[in-house]
């Protein structure tokens, strides 16, 4: 692939990458289960909010482009990959969310909000996410340029694995969820003769966290009377209504 000449030559990631979010992530948390170390990511207990709505409230609230989404799976990607003691898994991937998709609305998009207004919508302090971040920018080794091939490979391997799950899915088959990855073994050759067209995983493997850090505390979000006008508006431009 070359690089495009101008921004308007690029081809659009569309919206149907929020609704892939959460499918990715929970495949990239089943991948390779195995110990990894506590970091100021993790929550005592897991979040009461699912993984599918916390990225709902994220593209609600936060207004982000569409390629903020493609850019923090890509960002996720690197950390456990220069970190091999790191991992994800449903004590982390929370505030893990929130924090790169700050990041990247910071580095991709003209207009962004402060770090209290995504501390808000992520459900966690000013004073903690401002921690957060420094601590995801020296994991991720401050590596935020991504070229438009890496870009574009990511994109497509994300929304060619997304398809071929929801395929399976709509098809109705058995070997979804703690399937993937085992139906060869489990079901025989009638599924393993398809295993390397669609059980793949949708990135290289990870680890998991199997630990809880007990000064944690869980993700909270505003009260149901509070709504995004007591957000303040976006830097960089007029604002977002």
């Amino acid at each position: 692939m070359e690089d495009y000449a101008t921004e308007a030559d690029a081809p659009r990631t569309d919206k149907r990458y929020l609704s892939y979010l959460p499918i990715v992530l929970e495949n990239m948390m089943k991948v390779n289960k195995g110990p990894g170390k506590i970091t100021s990511f993790h929550a005592s207990k897991v979040p009461d909010i699912s993984i599918k709505n916390y990225v709902e409230r994220i593209g609600k609230y936060t207004g982000c482009s569409n390629e903020c989404f493609v850019l923090l799976i890509i960002y996720l990607d690197r950390i456990v990959k220069v970190n091999e003691d790191i991992s994800l898994s449903l004590l982390c991937i929370h505030r893990l969310l929130i924090t790169a998709t700050m990041i990247a609305a910071k580095f991709f998009d003209d207009l962004y909000y402060s770090n209290a207004f995504y501390a808000k919508v992520g459900g966690v302090s000013t004073e903690e996410i401002n921690k957060l971040e420094g601590t995801f920018l020296h994991l991720i080794d401050y590596n935020l340029f991504v070229s438009s091939e890496e870009y574009d490979l990511y994109r497509h391997s994300i929304s060619l694995a997304v398809e071929r799950y929801l395929l399976r899915t709509r098809r109705g088959g058995k070997c979804v969820g703690k399937c993937v990855g085992k139906c060869a073994a489990k079901h025989g050759a009638k599924h393993g003769a398809k295993r390397a067209e669609w059980a793949a995983p949708v990135a290289k493997p990870y680890n998991l966290f199997n630990y809880t850090a007990p000064h944690r505390t869980n993700i909270t979000f505003l009260k149901p009377g509070d709504g995004p006008h007591h957000f303040q508006a976006p830097r960089g431009g007029s604002g977002r209504r």
